[in-house]
């Protein structure tokens, strides 16, 4: 017997991050969005990044809400 099975297509999902907001506002809420290690700088980080004076400015920022 032959397959007649018709193969479904494959996209992406229709909300890939439904609930994220809510799951962000309770790691924040415990103190769980904050990174586990201090941040590590390289010579290219220092003399070739061109957002580092960007990045630099929103150190200790907190992002806006979506």
């Amino acid at each position: 017997m032959a397959n007649t099975r018709v193969p479904k297509k494959i996209g992406a999902p229709i909300h890939p991050r439904t609930g994220w907001d809510a799951e962000f506002a309770k790691m924040a809420t415990c103190g769980d969005d904050v990174l586990l290690d201090a941040p590590v700088s390289t010579e290219w980080d220092e003399s070739e990044w061109a957002m580092k004076p960007i990045a630099d400015s929103l150190v200790g920022k907190k992002p806006a809400p979506l």
